[in-house]
């Protein structure tokens, strides 16, 4: 997710001014002039003004498990491109995890009711912490924003742990959850992945698109490749590429390849490498899948088993 150098302005925000902006969002008109209602589960792209120049366009579930999968993703990129130095990138998503964060103020339903208290507290210094962030960004203070995203990660790992393990994971009920394709889902800036792990063979299909119910292909080039990094395996990595050039056909046969893009790789595919880590039906394993500067947060791969019935490469 690379960019052109960023100039912020000299004004910059203050952290309460960059936290009213984006919670305020939630209960003031939208573009049709109506009131955001909380009543019933669905998605929104958002726009938060935040002065000329500062707003975020931002998908914002009303779900809590899928708010969570934004969250761990939108929290992700934060900390990558503060460690890359990107400025420019940081300052967009740090507004746009300032968005979701605030939607959590109207998910307290979430939460025992014993711990609302607590959590809205805990809201309150993931805020404060994100506030400081933004400060140190607008500043370009390097040393400033690695304590922040420090500071940010740490309030957040503790906000999380008052939510059920189910919601904050963003895998929330794997059984029911799964893609059209019998994958896993997982968020990232911008879209959606499905990964799949066939148990039989071992290989692994992706598909990535712009909605979560994986229907609206997101393109990228045919040449690159995707890394889904492994923490509980026999192999840190895998490197997903297209199965050919041509049609780049999926396992159905159908075409996904259109004009030198594609929203579909596999593993092994042609590159000799042995899948046999994979195979099994007791394979689990939280991954990570990155592409072209974006990244998902760890969510947990589980197989799609087969039961006895051979699949095409």
């Amino acid at each position: 997710m690379k960019s052109s150098p960023f100039s912020i302005s000299a004004g910059g925000f203050a952290a309460v001014a960059l936290f009213s902006c984006c919670v305020a969002s939630f209960t003031v008109a939208h573009e049709s002039g109506k009131p955001h209602s909380h009543d019933h589960d669905h998605h929104h792209d958002h726009e938060h003004g935040h002065g000329a120049g500062h707003h975020a366009t931002i998908l914002v579930p009303e779900d809590p498990a899928d708010l969570w999968a934004h969250i761990n993703a939108y929290s992700a990129v934060v900390a990558a491109s503060a460690a890359s130095g990107d400025i420019d990138l940081l300052h967009k998503q740090q507004i746009n995890l300032g968005a979701l964060i605030g939607e959590l103020d109207h998910q307290m339903t979430a939460v025992e009711e014993k711990k609302r208290k607590r959590v809205a507290g805990m809201l309150n210094n993931t805020k404060r912490a994100l506030g400081k962030l933004h400060e140190s960004t607008d500043a370009k203070d390097e040393k400033s924003i690695k304590k922040s995203v420090k500071t940010l990660g740490g309030v957040l790992k503790l906000l999380k742990a008052q939510y059920p393990d189910a919601i904050t994971t963003g895998m929330a009920k794997v059984e029911d959850d799964l893609g059209p394709h019998e994958g896993m889902i997982a968020a990232f800036d911008g879209g959606y992945i499905e990964l799949k792990l066939h148990d039989d063979k071992g290989d692994l299909e992706l598909w990535i698109a712009k909605d979560a119910g994986i229907t609206q292909p997101y393109d990228i080039s045919a040449s690159e490749k995707i890394t889904v990094s492994f923490s509980d395996a026999k192999q840190a990595s895998a490197t997903l590429a297209v199965r050919n050039m041509g049609k780049n056909e999926d396992e159905d046969g159908n075409a996904t390849m259109r004009e030198g893009q594609t929203n579909y790789f596999i593993y092994p595919g042609d590159s000799g490498e042995s899948a046999a880590w994979l195979q099994g039906k007791s394979f689990k394993s939280q991954v990570t899948v990155s592409f072209a500067g974006k990244q998902t947060a760890s969510f947990l791969l589980i197989p799609h088993g087969h039961h006895g019935h051979d699949h095409e490469h």
